[in-house]
């Protein structure tokens, strides 16, 4: 394992060198952030020594988090083809501890309703 300090995500294996687990600033966040970085890339490691690849194009990380407890839960989910980040929140704002965004909170709960209800058509998830 090596501590990549310009790495934007958690952990990266790389298919040149499947025996080196790089780990990103935000894999520290937390021991459990961490054990899940290092699973979760051990998972990789495996695919690229048995000569296969690692894919994961449509399987994106996602963080949910409570402003008001400061508690998140992270996993990875498939987006839907459908959907369409906001533009107003720059990627550099997206971190493990998102806190900042606390104040456009109401912004981001209306844009997930709109996105969800143009394609569902049914009650929204975010009430």
């Amino acid at each position: 394992m090596a501590l990549n300090p310009n790495l934007k995500s958690a952990g990266k294996v790389r298919e040149s060198n499947p025996y080196v687990i790089e780990l990103g600033p935000s894999a520290f966040y937390s021991e459990v952030e961490l054990a899940n970085t290092i699973a979760h890339e051990v998972n990789h490691a495996r695919d690229f020594i048995k000569g296969g690849d690692a894919p994961e194009s449509r399987a994106y990380p996602a963080w949910v988090w409570c402003g008001s407890c400061k508690e998140y839960s992270h996993s990875r989910h498939v987006v839907p083809a459908w959907w369409i980040n906001m533009d107003s929140i720059e990627l550099s704002q997206l971190h493990a501890r998102p806190d900042n965004l606390n104040d456009i909170k109401e912004i981001i709960d209306k844009w997930v309703n709109e996105c969800v209800s143009k394609t569902a058509g049914e009650k929204t998830i975010v009430d």
